[in-house]
């Protein structure tokens, strides 16, 4: 029976997309919404947690530019990658763990500051190789 090969290729992919998750939470960290989108592809489907969806890097610039600005404004997260799966050479699904803290309760709270506890997600992301090493 052939198993599956995890070359030098699969650890320089892995590579690339753990480099991707970096900039993701760098960028978020910063909330430079600019920076976030461009850990996107240019035809990105980006959909939230509530299940809000943005089409598009433009897309996905505007929306959080708008949230980083209110809700996310003094948010910090992390993330971990719990695994990552290679569909084809150029094509992987991967799962991560995250946590979000300092985020506020809604844009009416703005003011207010109240936070909202901790959250804690799972995320899956299918990357492109050309999407995660033109970053690399």
């Amino acid at each position: 029976m052939n198993q599956p090969q995890t070359t030098d290729a699969h650890a320089k992919d892995r590579a690339a997309i753990e480099h991707t998750l970096e900039r993701f939470l760098d960028a978020w960290n910063k909330h430079d919404a600019h920076a976030f989108a461009m850990t996107f592809t240019e035809d990105a489907d980006f959909t939230n947690v509530a299940g809000v969806h943005a089409h598009g890097r433009a897309n996905v610039e505007t929306f959080h530019a708008r949230v980083f600005a209110t809700l996310f404004k003094d948010s910090h997260q992390t993330a971990q990658i719990r695994s990552i799966r290679f569909l084809t050479p150029h094509l992987a699904t991967v799962d991560v763990d995250w946590q979000m803290t300092g985020a506020i309760l809604s844009e009416r709270d703005s003011h207010a500051q109240s936070q909202r506890p901790a959250e804690l997600g799972h995320g899956q992301a299918v990357r492109r190789r050309m999407a995660y090493r033109n970053h690399a």
